[in-house]
């Protein structure tokens, strides 16, 4: 019984030695300057919108709409908080089937 705890003991510890090493490619200043984590990883949000069932064809308001929906797009590239949008593509699946 004590030789394996003893063999357990070994292992463990043996385990515990090669842990990962710091990435020598990881470069912290870039890291602090792109507002990324102490690991190198920066937070994204993926937003998928799917068509509602609004049928409203007041031409004035859906023009309306677009412009300040395209103005606030614009203005979230400039403050480099956007870095791709747009329609991926038309799809009669819904939300709900597709597997993540």
């Amino acid at each position: 019984m004590k030789l394996i705890y003893t063999i357990a003991l070994f292992l463990l510890t043996i385990n515990t030695s090669f842990r990962q090493n710091n990435n020598p490619n990881y470069n912290e200043a870039l890291a602090t300057k792109l507002g990324a984590d102490d690991y190198g990883m920066k937070k994204i949000v993926l937003v998928i919108l799917k068509t509602g069932n609004n049928t409203n064809d007041d031409k004035t308001k859906k023009d309306s709409c677009f412009t300040g929906h395209m103005t606030n797009i614009k203005k979230l590239v400039k403050d480099k908080k956007l870095i791709i949008a747009g329609p991926i593509g038309k799809t009669t699946k819904r939300i709900e089937e597709f597997s993540f």
